[in-house]
């Protein structure tokens, strides 16, 4: 996150809130197990995909997470890797860029945030403006209808029948 996307962020270094957020984001895809990280392996022990994707958010206002998680599925639903062999015998490495692998997206996970005031108003997408002045921020993803991760930040904890609201 960087001054370009709010004044609230420093222009130098990055912030606790992209750590915060790219570690979220891992923690999605890794929960929803929208990706098998096996299909990544090239030959076992010896080659792996590494897969990188810089997000960058040109304007913070409100529920980045939830565009910046968007973002992040559908490059992944978009990468073609070429085809790579591996030779045990002679540890040889053949790429052939004509052939193109798509990455297999097993499920596709939503991200939703929503804010609470006053322990009983529930409000999905908020602004940047609304999630200042909320008692409560929680980020939560399912995926094919099951709940796979919840983030809340701090803030007041939301009732049961709330948060099961929420999931569904």
């Amino acid at each position: 996150m960087t001054k370009l996307c709010s004044p609230k962020y420093r222009a130098m270094g990055v912030s606790l809130d992209s750590q915060i957020m790219n570690q979220t984001l891992f923690n999605i895809i890794t929960n929803s197990e929208c990706v098998d990280f096996k299909e990544l392996c090239i030959a076992k022990g010896k080659l792996v995909w590494v897969l990188y994707c810089d997000l960058v958010c040109l304007d913070d206002d409100g529920s980045v997470l939830d565009v910046a998680s968007l973002a992040l599925i559908a490059a992944l639903k978009s990468l073609n890797l070429p085809k790579v062999d591996y030779d045990t015998d002679t540890k040889t490495i053949k790429v052939d860029d004509k052939v193109k692998v798509p990455l297999e997206m097993k499920h596709l996970p939503v991200i939703s945030t929503f804010i609470s005031f006053e322990d009983k108003y529930l409000l999905v997408d908020p602004t940047a403006d609304e999630e200042t002045t909320a008692d409560t921020t929680i980020t939560i993803s399912t995926c094919d209808g099951s709940l796979c991760y919840v983030y809340q930040p701090g803030g007041n904890s939301i009732k049961p029948e709330q948060f099961e609201m929420l999931v569904k």
